[in-house]
Order: C-alpha cells, then structure tokens, then sequence
C-alpha cells in the first residue's frame, strides 16, 4: 500500500516508504520481503548477523518479517506481477503515483476474489491497527 521511486535501494528508503504508508493505511501484521541486504542483514565471513534499519523498523512497530525463499521467485509473484502491470500501464496513468492509486483502489483483482488490494489490505487488518483513509471502507464493507 506504499511505493516510492528511488535511485538507490536502501533500507532507509524502505521504512520511509513503509512509514508513509503505515501514516495513510495503519500499521500491517507482517511483511513479505526477499533476503535483499535492503530488507535482512546477512551474516557473512568475520561479521555476526545484526539487525539493518528495515529490520529495527520492523521490530519497534511490532511488524512480523516474513522472509521469502531463496531462488523461489513465486515467493515474490505478486509485486512480480505489479511490475508488469506498470510497464503496461504507466503511460495510460500520467504517473508512478497515479497508476499505484489505480492499480490499489481502482482495479479489481482476481487473486483477491475480485476485490481491490485495499479492500482486501482492510479487510485482514485487526480494526485497532488501521488509521486513516482506510478506516472508511472497514465500516462500508460491514
């Protein structure tokens, strides 16, 4: 339910994204991410795994990190899918922005029994974690 558009991939620009979207949407139980060094610190030769900032964020805002399987890029399938959407798309929407509003808001997806991923984002969120726009459509959809 967030996006942004960076010229790096860092875990600073993933909890701003994360952030931003937890301030519009309320806070999610967990997230998915592959073992990215943006989203899981690695451990590696001479060097214990720690935590990176994503995983730290995570953790104060009492999130569950879900980590997706090596080499198993089905794990991954849904903002694989996302992502041929946009280059489909995107010059039909103006914008990054537009076409995530549209693709999240407005487009039914079948994956979701024909449900929005907003509607379906609301839907599996505990009530007492949701804020902001989202809040509406908990109460439209009862």
């Amino acid at each position: 339910m967030g996006h942004g558009v960076f010229d790096q991939t860092t875990s600073s620009n993933s909890v701003a994204v994360l952030d931003e979207a937890i301030a519009k949407h309320g806070s999610p139980d967990a997230v998915i991410t592959d073992k990215g060094s943006t989203f899981y610190a690695v451990e590696s030769a001479g060097r214990k795994k720690g935590y990176n900032e994503f995983e730290l964020f995570l953790q104060k805002h009492r999130i569950r990190h879900i980590l997706g399987r090596t080499n198993h890029p089905q794990t991954n399938g849904k903002i694989e899918r996302f992502f041929l959407t946009l280059i489909g798309q995107i010059g039909y929407r103006g914008s990054v922005e537009g076409l995530v509003e549209w693709y999240n808001t407005s487009r039914p997806h079948m994956s979701l029994g024909m449900a929005t991923p907003e509607e379906a984002f609301v839907y599996k969120m505990r009530p007492e974690r949701i804020l902001g726009q989202a809040s509406y459509l908990l109460y439209e959809s009862v």
